[in-house]
């Protein structure tokens, strides 16, 4: 069987081909599966096609099409274009078709088809894609002929031979027409196009110059095939050879620098090879070889490349430059680190096979100078472990492998391999016997490691160890070998073939996929047997390998592209878990389904659809009670940030947007708070029955328990986190495995706390035993970290990230509750105090009374008693710690007493003194001006301040922008402002991935603060004028950030926006009025380098703004 040598003609590519994630992941799946919801963008269709030809799902690109054709989610662009494209795929899919006359039946069809296209888009832009394509449909005719001639007697071998050379003229006449055609078209194209403003002439020039490369190609790779056509030495041979060598090399001349332009060198040299000239194909060989092996496309053809020079390497004797594993980039030293993908391909077959052969020649060599030269007996070892190796395998070179064994004092008898089924049935048989072969190694790969840990003789345990190593190989090339033969059966497919045979293989290649870790191909086959043969033998496994294999790509993370969205697989397990429940609503697979669909709604944020979905599993189900839980957590999560974001809209730390019913909302969020609470309790409820404990069971648990505590039902709390059983509290201190989680013993101990210092404040209950408890709690708290710094460290962060779950609490609770709760977490503090100096507790103590008092609202709404009290508390606290640090230097590291030094400072502007707060601030910032917390607090701090009311209080909103406290820089002796304001803080970490979410805070408080000191304004024209800048902050930033930071950000710049234009008197319509981003200012910065962006600066001050030591 001998391989193709020439270009594999309509499937070359000139560039780097998008990988099936690229098209997959994009969304080009859809149409296949039926999911035509309105929020799904447009199709990339043609993508998606690629996709299936690349990977040879010719049957479904067909059914594809036929889909394609009625899908309103497909691009009418493309459906103009789906005649072209079933042709190109019945004549790529023609290729791979075994069966002679249903090959040549394709081909009929496929050209049938692409002139069709022809006769009715004369003037589209594919047309010339379409004729080159009727062009392969004659070269693919031309090589069926030469594929006769090769078992033909010599009397009909000559005529076969006559015949492929018509068909070979026939189409370098095509190519070479096109040639011309398109080389005239391009002169009408001037050298520089402007990509936006000339698009379509753009893109038709892109087209034509990949036309014109793909033309060349085919052209010189047709006359190179037709050379074969000729007997060996002949002169229309040699001419026609010569003639090829220097078309590839005139391709080469011009696209050097492009991978199109270095396959042509490769294929010039193969040319010269055939010549007989191999020494200068050598040269180009090696001048390819020096070329990387990264990016992938440049590994692929040093393989080839390789394959090819072996034939000259060989022929000049040269078979050190084959075996001498000391010499970079040798083809022994690939074959040694042949990836997996790669290693039983019919590339490194054919490489393997020569170096043997040339390892054979050398050790020759060797022995006719020293019959007993040591080296000649390794060289034949080594030679007959490649051709056994090659022999394991059915494939072209496997009989070759045979006829060589003897040559290297072998028969091959150690070598058991199946024979090359010659039919449908026949290869389905072998790949079912190899998934058996399969599944009884993958049984020892999981039993042995278990038995090993048993074992204490070390010869067993070695031998052992070998059984396990030699399953894990067997059921490796098992897998490998089903997939081949299952593969090899799809090529035996005729219309005779049942299909429900065609379709069991599909569902075994489903599976096989799956186990090989190839999830893209595990689900592009499942969605198409499970919905295409509903009723199929595997049909309803192949919706659930679909399903699974949707969850498995979902949770893959790219290292090169941590921050990829998900959102397509997410739509993917949501479309296929619908049709599972559809169709099948019934089975064990629709209740998995709809616990699986759950959290994706819940994702996407569509409660409402997730509680339906809840509602459809069986009250008895298995899977109802881990469903309940996931989703009674999701309704709490969402009521906690609806929650906050109203209190942000009651304070004015953030927008309301229009339209908005602040009571509407809180009564929204009471019922979704009772709706959480009762789903979370049905479902702890259902678990608690069903007698398991496990991680599921106990993170309902402690997330119920948090419940009960925020909605001050404290005594509910604890009753729950002691429960014998399933109490997390007591799990955790038994050390139970369900609790060995990252975080969650502190999440426990924490909720513990908080629920015996929240019952302090309620009536009844032993006060003494509580606080007993509580201590305790924080005794296990202590013992969970190390005692060195680091430990010490952690510690101080659990207990601070405790005082915002505090503060939290007293946020969430109505203002009776919070009263009574106030009181009881004083008295428990107040104790601590009063008994402790350890460092963590006392900085626990105070930043709680301060999230105490920031509880009740900023210090612009007024500063209530109670707050003021709890603030007082947290200052002295601070203070106390302080100045025992100044009386023992070991008590305070310097870190952490300017830590303490600035929640003073947070403190006393909670208080509303904003005089003192800025004073501290500036006095850390002149030791250390670089600390990013404490300027982005200070700027913080003014744009508060300018919130109230009196005597040029709005100057502190220009403060906030540019900046105050002047002083000289020590370094540079130049003035500059000690504190930053928002647009020094932006400039600063613009060009820092990991401050992101700083950058647009900084710059959306910049906007603000411009929109506030504007509304301050007692004129008409300065008004206009700072709410003109507020705008063009606004549009500066969208023109160079679209997003504008996300979802958050990019609402609250909506609001502000139309704040700014009611105010001056246009159309509120927000963002929707910037439909063009506006240029950036001549103050601003632009883009730089291409991919990079400088920052927006915001420079312009309004006349008399101040930048004073206030």
């Amino acid at each position: 069987m001998t391989r193709r040598s020439s270009l594999e003609f309509g499937s070359l590519r000139l560039g780097s081909r998008a990988k099936l994630a690229a098209w997959l992941f994009a969304g080009a799946l859809v149409g296949l599966a039926g999911f035509t919801e309105s929020a799904q963008a447009i199709e990339p269709a043609r993508a998606f096609l690629e996709g299936l030809r690349e990977r040879g799902y010719y049957d479904v690109a067909i059914d594809y099409l036929d889909v394609a054709a009625k899908n309103p989610a497909v691009p009418a662009e493309f459906k103009t274009t789906l005649q072209y494209e079933r042709g190109v795929t019945l004549v790529d899919g023609a290729k791979a078709q075994r069966d002679p006359a249903l090959r040549e039946k394709q081909l009929d069809e496929g050209q049938q088809a692409l002139q069709k296209f022809i006769g009715s888009n004369s003037s589209h832009i594919l047309v010339i894609a379409a004729r080159s394509h009727l062009g392969n449909v004659v070269v693919e005719r031309a090589r069926a002929r030469m594929k006769k001639s090769e078992k033909a007697l010599p009397a009909q071998k000559s005529a076969f031979l006559t015949e492929a050379r018509t068909f070979y003229t026939e189409a370098l006449k095509v190519f070479e027409d096109l040639t011309t055609e398109i080389g005239e078209k391009l002169k009408a194209y001037p050298a520089a196009l402007d990509e936006k403003k000339e698009a379509k002439k753009f893109e038709e020039r892109e087209q034509f110059r990949k036309d014109y490369l793909q033309s060349q190609l085919l052209q010189a790779a047709t006359r190179e095939e037709m050379a074969e056509t000729y007997e060996a030495g002949a002169k229309d041979r040699t001419t026609a050879l010569e003639t090829a060598a220097k078309e590839y090399g005139e391709i080469y001349s011009k696209y050097r620098t492009r991978l199109a332009g270095l396959y042509a060198r490769m294929y010039q040299a193969r040319c010269l090879q055939k010549l007989g000239k191999h020494k200068d194909a050598l040269g180009y060989f090696n001048e390819l070889l020096a070329n990387p092996d990264n990016p992938e496309p440049f590994r692929v053809m040093r393989v080839k490349v390789t394959e090819l020079a072996m034939a000259s390497w060989i022929d000049q004797k040269l078979y050190l430059e084959i075996i001498d594993k000391n010499k970079e980039k040798r083809p022994v030293q690939l074959v040694d680190s042949a990836r997996p993908a790669e290693d039983r391909s019919e590339e490194f077959m054919s490489i393997r096979v020569d170096i043997a052969r040339a390892m054979k020649l050398y050790a020759d060599e060797l022995k006719a100078k020293d019959a007993k030269d040591p080296n000649a007996r390794k060289l034949l070892v080594d030679g007959g472990k490649l051709v056994r190796y090659v022999m394991k395998f059915p494939g072209p070179f496997q009989e070759r492998a045979r006829n060589m064994i003897g040559d290297f004092g072998g028969d091959g008898g150690e070598v058991t391999d199946k024979p090359e089924p010659k039919n449908f049935a026949d290869a389905r048989k072998v790949g079912k016997e190899s998934i058996d072969e399969m599944q009884a190694a993958n049984t020892l790969v999981k039993s042995l490691p278990d038995r090993l840990k048993t074992l204490k003789d070390p010869a067993e345990r070695t031998e052992t160890q070998k059984q396990l190593e030699d399953a894990t190989k067997q059921a490796a090339q098992a897998t490998d070998d089903a997939v081949r033969y299952l593969k090899l059966a799809m090529g035996y497919v005729e219309p005779a073939t049942p299909v429900e045979e065609v379709n069991l293989v599909r569902y075994l290649l489903c599976y096989l996929a799956y186990t090989k870790a190839e999830y893209l191909e595990a689900a592009v086959v499942g969605d198409f047997i499970s919905r295409r043969y509903p009723d199929a033998q595997g049909a309803r496994q192949c919706a659930k390998i679909t399903m699974a294999s949707y969850i498995k790509l979902y949770g893959e993370k790219d290292p090169q592209n941590p921050d990829e969205k998900k959102d397509f697989e997410a739509q993917q397990i949501v479309s296929i878990c619908k049709y599972i429940t559809q169709k099948w609503p019934d089975s064990t697979e629709a209740a998995e389904a709809l616990n699986t669909l759950i959290p994706f709604m819940i994702k996407e944020k569509r409660l409402a659809e997730a509680q339906t979905y809840l509602d459809q599993i069986p009250a008895d189900h298995a899977s109802r009670g881990a469903a309940e839980l996931k989703m009674g957590q999701a309704l709490w999560a969402a009521y906690l940030e609806g929650s906050k974001q109203l209190r942000d809209w009651e304070n004015g730390t953030e927008i309301k947007p229009e339209g908005v019913d602040l009571a509407a909302k809180k009564t929204e969020l009471d019922s979704l708070k009772s709706k959480a609470k009762t789903t979370l309790i049905d479902g702890v409820a259902r678990m608690q029955a069903s007698g398991e404990v496990n991680p599921i069971v106990v993170t309902a648990v402690l997330s119920l328990a948090q419940i009960y505590v925020d909605t001050n039902e404290p005594a509910k709390a604890a009753a729950l986190l002691e429960d014998p059983k399933v109490g997390t509290l007591v799990l955790v201190r038994k050390n139970d495995p369900t609790t060995q989680r990252e975080g969650f013993p502190e999440e426990t101990y924490k909720t513990a706390l908080r629920s015996y210092i929240s019952s302090l404040g309620t009536a009844g209950g032993n006060a003494d035993e509580t606080v007993t408890k509580a201590k305790g709690v924080m005794e296990s708290l202590n013992q969970l970290v190390s005692a060195d710094e680091k430990g010490q460290s952690k510690l101080i962060g659990i207990y601070v990230s405790l005082a915002r779950d505090l503060q939290k609490q007293m946020e969430l609770a109505e203002p009776a509750s919070k009263v009574a709760l106030g009181k009881g977490f004083e008295a428990f503090l107040g104790q601590m105090a009063k008994e402790s100096k350890d460092l963590k507790v006392l900085n626990w103590v105070a930043e709680t009374y301060r999230g105490m008092g920031e509880s009740f609202g900023p210090a612009s709404k007024g500063i209530n008693p109670e707050a003021a009290r709890y603030f007082a508390e947290a200052n002295a606290t601070y203070q106390r710690i302080l100045d025992t640090g100044k009386k023992d230097p070991t008590y305070l590291q310097p870190a952490m007493a300017t830590s303490l030094r600035l929640s003073v400072a947070r403190t006393n502007r909670s208080m509303g003194k904003f005089k003192e707060a800025m004073d501290l601030f500036d006095e850390i910032l002149k030791a250390q001006n670089m600390l990013l917390p404490v300027q982005i607090e200070a700027a913080r701090t003014y744009q508060d301040w300018g919130a109230l009311k009196g005597e040029k209080m709005e100057d502190n909103y220009q403060r906030a922008i540019f900046g105050a406290r002047p002083m000289k820089d020590p370094k540079t002796k130049q003035d500059k402002n000690n504190v930053w304001g928002w647009a020094q803080v932006a400039r600063i970490v613009a060009s820092n991935a990991q401050y992101k979410d700083i950058f647009h805070e900084a710059r959306f408080n910049l906007a603000l603060c411009r929109y506030n000191y504007a509304m301050a304004q007692k004129t008409d024209v300065k008004k206009k004028e700072q709410l003109a800048y507020a705008k063009k902050d606004v549009a500066i930033m969208y023109g160079f950030y679209p997003d504008l930071g996300g979802d958050k950000w990019r609402a609250q710049y909506d609001s502000l926006l139309k704040n700014v234009q009611q105010a001056l008197g246009e159309r509120p319509l927000g963002l929707a009025a910037l439909r063009q981003p506006e240029p950036p200012a001549a103050n601003s910065t632009t883009p730089t380098k291409a991919g990079t962006t400088t920052a927006p600066t915001t420079t312009t001050k309004a006349a008399g703004s101040a930048t004073s030591a206030k």
